[in-house]
């Protein structure tokens, strides 16, 4: 059975989703029908969907030899051990990653942890995210901490070296979807035209319908930490769940001032992130 050949890694809240959708509806492109399968995610503390070498293989298992092979996990973005343990087994293996303005990546986390927990202030769930480790509450941790990306740039740049790591800007790429598309299909050595569905946008923002709704999405959060989901798979799966009781609404708004405490927590960040590239980054708060 084949191992995948390239693996969007990428930054949670940055277009991950679409991008998956993307390369899934791609000629020539085989993609794990699950997506954030996280089998080389270990350190961090949350149930994967995928828990053996077998089972992670048998997602892959209809791919044609002339197809490129891959999977979205964001889990080994931020995952220390993530790029070694990829490195062992695909050592020609691609990566793409997408960065977003950390400010406006942190708010779009701050406002998917909501789906599930109850309405607290930006402010305070900043103040638990930064106190989070990745042993605690993932989802929580993610709201700042899933924005600091030197270190994890760095790490799959020494890894895999930058021929083999693809980086993309939230900012850049789906402005002009297009033409980003194809040059990626290039990265890829992918010979297809980008599909039909490229200017669709996956996992916007919804918020639950109701009070009942954000229970129901709380206790499928409980059920998938504790390993049910995967042990009964005929429970409801979650896209299901968040297409029957998630509504699109009115996006709420960061404040000014949450907003240049951010950009002040995230500056020396994104200073090393744009010497480690030696490049400017398109990113109007910084």
């Amino acid at each position: 059975m084949p191992w995948p050949n390239f693996f969007i890694v990428g930054a949670t809240r940055c277009g991950t989703s679409s991008l998956y959708e993307y390369l899934n509806e791609t000629n020539g492109v085989f993609m794990s029908s699950i997506k954030e399968p996280a089998f080389f995610s270990v350190s961090i503390n949350r149930r994967k969907p995928i828990q053996n070498e077998h089972d992670y293989l048998n997602l892959f298992n209809d791919a044609k030899p002339e197809q490129a092979i891959g999977e979205a996990s964001t889990r080994y973005f931020i995952d220390p051990k993530s790029p070694s343990l990829i490195k062992n087994k695909i050592p020609n293996a691609k990566i793409i990653i997408v960065l977003r303005d950390p400010v406006e990546r942190a708010f779009s986390s701050y406002l998917y942890y909501l789906r599930r927990e109850k309405n607290e202030p930006f402010n305070m769930v900043v103040k638990k995210s930064l106190e989070t480790d990745l042993s605690g509450d993932y989802l929580l941790h993610l709201v700042v901490k899933g924005g600091m990306y030197f270190e994890h740039v760095k790490r799959y740049l020494n890894t895999f070296g930058q021929n083999s790591v693809k980086i993309l800007f939230f900012e850049e790429f789906f402005p002009d979807i297009k033409n980003q598309f194809k040059d990626l299909l290039k990265y890829l050595d992918i010979k297809s035209e980008p599909p039909k569905i490229i200017n669709t946008i996956f996992n916007e923002y919804k918020k639950p319908k109701n009070k009942t709704s954000k229970l129901v999405l709380s206790i499928d959060d409980i059920l998938w930490k504790m390993g049910i989901k995967s042990t009964f798979p005929f429970l409801p799966n979650r896209k299901n769940l968040e297409n029957k009781y998630l509504e699109s609404g009115k996006k709420p708004k960061i404040s000014e001032q949450e907003k240049q405490d951010l950009i002040n927590f995230y500056q020396n960040d994104v200073n090393q992130l744009k010497n480690l590239l030696g490049k400017n980054i398109p990113w109007e708060n910084f």
